[in-house]
């Protein structure tokens, strides 16, 4: 591989290159593409993604010479760089909207003025099109002593405040197109914590909400060794004695309300999300241990995915490389046929990833990113304030599982993971380099520190060009690089595997969230599928045994991937760990076990149940002239009656109406 000029790439596309195979795939063509791109991504009179392209880089580089302006677009044009949805629709329009994805709440203070501005914080970012997590653990807990109101006055606790927060994010409409999403954390500490667990397993309750638990180094060791967890607040509680107090380390006394076999209480918290699928875990020490700024700020929140920790009132922006477009020779095929030798398919030529173009659009990537800070609105000036010091953007990929694919990797084998550590490591160091060729000509980030910043974990593990190119010019941006699930976007640029995760099917349905809250479903073909086809010439009868789906895997497989990942990731991961309905309780807890040794900062599973439902399914073929069962379209009226019901145990009746459609059909309400 030859060494690139990178003060040269930055302002160039002469290293950008596509594969022949991957030019003839037209990834606008598919009807879900199409709409996703109307719906979402169009402004104005646009009339072909292309046009939409133009205009977020004119948006992104209005401050910018015309050559790395023209480098971002034909970049995207190529399908290599994925700006997130925020940007793609935001950015060189005129809408009251800002270009972050992400944000966490300034630190809530434990009183009724300070959850007031914890929640207009929150709102004014939902308002503007902004994911935003809340880290509740301030709030005193349910039956804590409040000492403004009187003798035996209590609180209500973090969940009855989160409620509020949720019904804030189902009346704001972000942005203008959809509901708010939300992250709620809570200290494994924290004596609402068996509440915080429960809370989401009743149906309706805290719907915009993921919600995860910070997990200590403390309480992982109490676990494995069968010790005692305490679960403790600085304020007495009023329903009961506390059972002792302690002094922290910052001189506060803290009342312990409860004392849990630690062992327990994690098979509690494992246990709900076996059933439940939340919540979530977040190793909050390794997150704060391995953070690049961890000398001017504390972590005790993400955002709603996870794949971006953040300190109160930050904020971060996206953007992913499409993987799925950097292999040469795709499947091991320069022309367009297929050899078949005993109903197998043997290659032609041998596929190669193209390390050259990948490093090409990092440096094209950080830039656009680090443009993006500048030109962006934000929701609140604390938050501005806090990313212009820092500076962070968030790198990522998409299409992995589609690259594994195109060079006959099995996803989960020894070769996927070595494969992916490559490019994410390929990635961290070119990304490092573009940011420290920023600084030299923009300067470093204003917290930069020098001594402090070189001595992290993770600038200590960088190569030595890497590590040289910080030392003589220092670093643009405090925080670089995440992985995030990437779902619209992908299905944007042309339905390709989503973030790191594994291909979900390669052929059948999938439904897609529209404007009114509605779901339409579409037959689709993914991208990887689409291009085999195209490759071998001919329509696949049967996949080789490398083009793998999400239900062919091992538990193990999706965490090993994560855990590759996460190495050269300085934030984090949003990864969904698919789990089978019939794997037992101890088969799942041991996914946790494994999570957290091979150093994941999060661990989020999926198990399927009757309270989650399904957003991916196989597709269904109706013989010809079969009407395909559905439910009618209801009209603005119908007739009907409303009947009031006595109830013995109820203190005021009950009135059910039911509407009559054509020959007797029932509408409820």
């Amino acid at each position: 591989m030859k060494p690139i000029n990178v003060d040269h790439i930055q302002g160039s596309v002469e290293h950008l290159n596509v594969d022949v195979a991957h030019r003839n795939m037209d990834i606008f063509s598919e009807e879900i593409t199409k709409d996703v791109w109307r719906e979402k991504y169009r402004s104005g009179e646009e009339d072909h993604p292309y046009g939409s392209f133009e205009r977020v880089c004119n948006g992104v580089y209005k401050n910018d010479e015309i050559r790395h302006k023209h480098a971002a677009f034909e970049a995207m044009k190529m399908g290599l760089w994925m700006p997130a949805g925020r940007i793609q629709a935001g950015a060189g329009t005129r809408k009251h909207v800002t270009l972050m994805n992400c944000f966490v709440n300034g630190k809530l203070d434990d009183s009724m003025e300070g959850i007031s501005t914890g929640l207009k914080t929150n709102m004014m970012s939902l308002r503007m099109g902004g994911g935003i997590g809340t880290d509740f653990t301030p709030l005193r807990p349910k039956y804590a002593k409040l000492g403004r109101l009187g003798e035996g006055a209590y609180s209500s606790g973090p969940v009855s405040f989160m409620e509020i927060w949720d019904a804030a994010g189902k009346t704001i409409m972000s942005a203008g197109s959809r509901r708010g999403a939300m992250m709620g954390t809570l200290a494994d500490h924290h004596p609402s914590l068996p509440e915080f667990l429960k809370a989401k397993t009743k149906p309706g309750v805290l719907t915009q909400f993921n919600v995860s638990i910070l997990i200590s180094d403390a309480f992982i060791d109490a676990v494995r060794h069968g010790e005692d967890w305490d679960l403790y607040f600085s304020v007495i509680p009023t329903d009961k004695d506390p059972i002792g107090e302690f002094e922290d380390d910052h001189k506060v006394t803290q009342y312990i309300y409860e004392r849990w076999d630690a062992r327990e209480l994690w098979d509690l918290i494992v246990k709900t999300t076996y059933e439940y699928s939340e919540p979530g875990v977040i190793f909050i020490d390794r997150i704060n241990d391995l953070n690049n700024l961890g000398y001017c700020e504390e972590i005790r929140c993400t955002n709603p995915c996870g794949e971006q920790p953040l300190p109160p009132h930050a904020c971060c922006l996206l953007g992913a490389i499409n993987l799925a477009r950097l292999v040469r020779n795709p499947f091991g095929s320069e022309v367009n046929t297929a050899k078949v030798v005993k109903s197998e398919y043997v290659h032609v030529s041998e596929p190669k990833f193209d390390f050259d173009t990948l490093k090409a659009v990092v440096h094209i990537a950080v830039r656009f990113l680090d443009n993006v800070i500048d030109v962006t609105k934000y929701p609140l000036p604390e938050q501005k304030a806090e990313e212009l010091a820092k500076r962070r953007i968030g790198l990522g990929i998409s299409g992995l599982a589609d690259a594994m694919a195109q060079l006959g990797l099995k996803y989960g084998s020894e070769d996927s993971i070595a494969f992916t550590r490559r490019v994410m490591r390929t990635i961290a160091v070119e990304a490092y380099i573009a940011s420290a060729l920023l600084a030299k000509e923009r300067g470093s980030f204003p917290l930069y520190d020098a001594e402090k910043f070189t001595s992290s974990p993770f600038a200590q593990k960088l190569p030595s060009e890497a590590r040289v190119a910080i030392a003589k010019y220092g670093i643009r941006n405090g925080v670089l690089l995440n992985i995030a699930p990437t779902g619209t976007t992908s299905l944007y640029y042309g339905d390709i595997s989503s973030g790191l995760e594994p291909v979900f099917r390669h052929k059948g349905s999938r439904k897609v969230l529209q404007l009114d809250g509605s779901r339409k479903e579409y037959a689709t073909k993914n991208y990887g599928l689409r291009l085999f086809e195209e490759v071998m010439g001919q329509e696949a009868t049967k996949l080789p045994d490398y083009m793998v789906s999400v239900n062919d895997l091992a538990v193990n497989d999706h965490v090993r991937i994560q855990a590759a990942a996460q190495e050269w990731i300085d934030a984090s991961v949003s990864k969904t760990i698919n789990c089978p309905e019939d794997m037992t309780f101890e088969e799942f807890k041991e996914v946790y076990t494994l999570a957290y040794d091979l150093g994941c900062k999060g661990c989020t599973t999926y198990r399927p149940s009757d309270t989650r439902g399904s957003v991916l399914g196989d597709a269904v073929v109706h013989p010809a002239g079969e009407v395909k069962p559905g439910i009618p379209r209801r009209p603005v009226a119908l007739a009907g009656c409303t009947y009031k019901i006595e109830w013995p145990t109820l203190p005021s009746a009950l009135y059910l109406t039911v509407n009559r459609y054509k020959e007797g059909g029932g509408y409820p309400f």
